[in-house]
């Protein structure tokens, strides 16, 4: 049975044995010119020492930045977006410049999977408070950092995540620059210890994974139907963290990678108690606004800009969406 069975209507039990069995190595290739081979092969990249490869794609970025004005212009107004109503609107230019660093060097270190598991985790006791008594844990994460800034330094600890799979992550052929890459991301997920839940009937599943203790990572920063305050603007993301935490009494987690994409380092925060909110809102509120305050407060060009913020912030992201395409 295959990753996808719980799409399916498939029994739950069986769904959990398949999600558990890794299914990367599985995936069908198909024909791919050598230079995108070479170029999405981790083993061309070790080639080039990390200090060397990271360094040129900064040089790349300022350059990038000094010479082209369309991609100059995209990088404010993504950062923009990402501002406004915040007060700090005046640093948005100063922002996006850095901004298109982290953006090279996130490119860079996809490709350089090993990378990650060096990171320091800071906090480590506050998940394993939340694992006392075998509970499952809810890690909230966000689009912020390196890549693998969360999966892969905790699986050195010895933790294996469970994380909802994107559409994009699945396919009966896997061709170009782009499918090579999305099934470089499955592998090496699964390669670090985690399983891939595909979207399909995915709430019964994270429910049953939290309620035989495992960990599972859910990003915050996702648009969703539920509203909220996100980063000073009227925002809709989605609230299965909320929900799940508050059906099965799991403590969430808040996870945040510092420290940029040089100098990188996970910060586990202390618990939060789905318990002490009297609705779904409230809880959702607080994530909320514990993630602006991760997102602003530490270097605010590591948020990923990737084609969410114009769906999560829809009346602001009408302004700025020609930036995301």
């Amino acid at each position: 049975m295959g990753i996808r069975a719980v799409e399916d209507g498939a029994d739950l039990g069986h769904t959990l044995d398949a999600i558990d069995r890794p299914s990367a190595h599985q995936a069908v290739r198909g024909r791919v010119p050598l230079f995108e081979r070479l170029y999405t092969s981790p083993r061309v990249h070790r080639l080039l020492p990390d200090w060397l490869a990271l360094g040129l794609a900064a040089l790349r970025a300022r350059l990038l930045w000094r010479f082209s004005g369309e991609r100059r212009s995209r990088a404010i107004a993504q950062v923009s977006l990402m501002l406004e109503g915040t007060g700090r609107e005046r640093e948005a230019e100063r922002i996006a410049r850095r901004q298109i660093v982290e953006q090279a060097l996130r490119r860079e270190l996809k490709l350089r999977p090993w990378v990650a598991r060096r990171y320091p985790v800071v906090g480590i006791e506050h998940l394993e408070a939340a694992q006392a008594g075998g509970r499952g844990v809810l890690l909230m994460g966000l689009h912020f950092g390196p890549p693998r800034g969360t999966s892969a330094p905790l699986s050195v600890k010895g933790y294996r995540l469970y994380m909802a799979g994107a559409d994009w992550l699945y396919a009966d052929v896997y061709e170009g620059r782009d499918g090579l890459l999305a099934l470089l991301e499955r592998r090496v997920f699964e390669d670090n210890g985690g399983r891939w839940v595909p979207r399909g009937g995915s709430f019964e599943v994270f429910r049953a994974l939290l309620e035989r203790g495992e960990v599972c990572l859910f990003h915050f920063d996702v648009p969703g139907g539920t509203e909220t305050t996100l980063l000073g603007k009227r925002a809709r993301v989605g609230s299965g963290i909320a929900r799940l935490a508050r059906e099965t009494g799991g403590l969430i987690v808040p996870s945040v990678s510092e420290g940029g994409c040089r100098h990188p380092r996970l910060r586990l925060h202390e618990p939060v108690d789905p318990r002490r909110f009297a609705s779904e809102q409230e809880l959702v509120d607080h994530l909320a606004a514990l993630a602006t305050g991760f997102i602003l407060d530490r270097t605010p060009e590591s948020w990923e800009p990737n084609d969410f913020p114009p769906l999560i912030f829809r009346a602001a992201g009408d302004t700025y969406a020609w930036a995301f395409r």
